[in-house]
């Protein structure tokens, strides 16, 4: 996955970029921030990560590991 989705409810990507793209987001509150960097911190780096920021008490997380792929494609 070579890119970030948002749209307006979740965002989806690899942990790798959502961690640096967290890092980086002026619209986000430090503690947003904490709470986003503190959730993804388990997941390898080349997971993909579906965070859904609008589910009311906070946040919640699919995950898709490499030993998720079911087809490669070129």
């Amino acid at each position: 996955m070579n890119n970030l989705y948002d749209n307006g409810t979740c965002l989806l990507g690899t942990k790798k970029d959502i961690y640096d793209y967290t890092l980086k987001i002026d619209t986000l509150n430090e503690e947003e921030r904490q709470d986003i960097l503190r959730e993804i911190k388990d997941f390898n780096d080349t997971d993909i990560l579906c965070i859904n920021y609008d589910c009311g008490m906070g946040l919640s997380i699919e995950s898709w590991e490499t030993t998720d792929i079911i087809k490669e494609v070129k």
